[in-house]
């Protein structure tokens, strides 16, 4: 939503006389420029998207995506939160930097943050990418079954921890993150706290699916 600005403040102003709710996507340098934000609610967006992706500043960097930093993350949160925007927020675990240790610091920095939806994925090559190629020269993919290349299931050998470790982490950042204490401590002031809650509920319901899929765990 912020990488043309001229056009996104032309979409955002031809909004606001339909009175709409609506939500999208958008990198964390939203929160950067104030003007597109406040034209942003005033054309009634109630939802973003943004990529996080890791609480650690060397996988960020090593992802190519610097722009990210982690010290602006409380920022990044409070310029949406303070305009009642709820923040779908997204992390990946598994990359090279992680260790054991990430699972319980995303868990503390969504909670601190209140982020609204938080979303984990796990590190997933996808094939004819440079990752893809560069994890199977280095024989780290567990294998090729495609159905499960969906950054949910483990299908590669992590570099700081072991394939049943990033399994086994995963699920509990989940299951922590959506304890109905965590969820209230991270909705109840959203001023839309039912689209929130609802939210949370819905991911509540997909984490007791992804801890009973037999397929899933047999592939790590």
């Amino acid at each position: 939503l912020n990488e043309d600005r001229d056009y996104a403040r032309e979409l955002f102003t031809a909004l606001i006389p339909l009175k709409k709710m609506w939500g999208g996507l958008a990198t964390t340098r939203i929160a950067e420029d104030e003007e597109i934000l406040d034209l942003m609610v005033a054309s009634g967006c109630v939802f973003l998207l943004l990529g996080f992706e890791s609480v650690a500043q060397s996988s960020l960097d090593r992802m190519g995506k610097r722009f990210n930093r982690t010290q602006n993350y409380a920022q990044v949160a409070a310029a949406l939160h303070q305009r009642g925007i709820i923040i779908q927020g997204c992390f990946i675990f598994g990359l090279d930097d992680d260790t054991p240790e990430v699972f319980d610091e995303t868990v503390a920095v969504v909670n601190d943050l209140r982020i609204d939806i938080p979303r984990y994925a796990l590190y997933t090559p996808y094939p004819e990418t440079r990752a893809f190629d560069r994890l199977k020269q280095e024989g780290r993919l567990l294998h090729e079954h495609w159905e499960h290349y969906d950054t949910q299931h483990v299908v590669i050998q992590p570099h700081g921890m072991t394939p049943e470790e990033l399994d086994a982490g995963f699920i509990r950042a989940y299951r922590e993150t959506f304890r109905l204490k965590s969820i209230l401590h991270r909705t109840r002031q959203a001023r839309q706290f039912a689209i929130a809650f609802v939210g949370n509920l819905a991911y509540r319901r997909y984490v007791s699916r992804l801890e009973k899929d037999p397929n899933a765990r047999a592939k790590v």
